[in-house]
Order: structure tokens, then C-alpha cells, then sequence
């Protein structure tokens, strides 16, 4: 199947009431956190990884869950056809752009 997604999940930046910045991986519709993905990406922040890293995984996460959701499948036991599908995907379809919530950004 190819084709771009619809948007089921997406990266979101949080800000915490001391101001602490992290990353999540929402819902798209209801923007309910992925509970596994906020964990792994807790994880990352504790192990000490950098800020950058953490964003970009949370990206590629929130990418796995959309293209899994989007093809019917669980996302914690895709078979490896199915893995190896996601990576043909990958490397056929374009990636869309960044989002940036600053008005006037351009993607590079």
C-alpha cells in the first residue's frame, strides 16, 4: 500500500509548571498521550540523552505508531513482512514537512 498517511499520531512538545521541556507523542484526534511512547521517551530523558535526541525519536515514534494504525496492525507485533513493508514505505514515500509553530517558518 502506499500513499501518504492521515496524520493518527504526532510529536508534541511539553512544557511542565516548572517549566521543564520535554517531548510526547500524541493522538491526533483526542490528544491522548501514547502511554509506551511517553515511557520510552521518559526513559531516554533519564538515561541523559540530549534534548534533540528525544525530539527526534519522539517523531519517529509518533511515524511507527501512524503507519501501523493507518495499516490495521499492532503496533508492538508487526511480523517482519510487515516491518520489512514499513521499510519499503519509508523509502518510497516523501517525507511531509516539518511542522513549526512559529508563523512565517519555512522547512528547509
Amino acid at each position: 500500500m502506499s500513499g501518504a498517511l492521515p496524520r493518527y499520531y504526532r510529536p508534541e512538545r511539553a512544557v511542565a509548571a516548572d517549566e521543564s521541556v520535554s517531548w510526547v507523542v500524541v493522538d491526533d484526534e483526542d490528544l491522548e498521550l501514547h502511554v509506551e511512547a511517553c515511557a520510552y521517551l521518559a526513559g531516554l530523558r533519564g538515561a541523559g540523552r540530549a534534548f534533540n535526541t528525544e525530539k527526534t525519536y519522539a517523531g519517529r515514534i509518533a511515524l511507527y505508531l501512524s503507519y501501523y494504525r493507518g495499516h490495521g496492525v499492532d503496533w508492538s507485533s508487526p511480523s517482519l513482512a510487515r516491518l520489512m513493508a514499513m521499510m519499503w514505505w519509508l523509502v518510497d514515500e516523501p517525507m511531509p514537512p516539518p511542522r513549526s509553530g512559529r508563523p512565517g517558518a519555512t522547512s528547509p
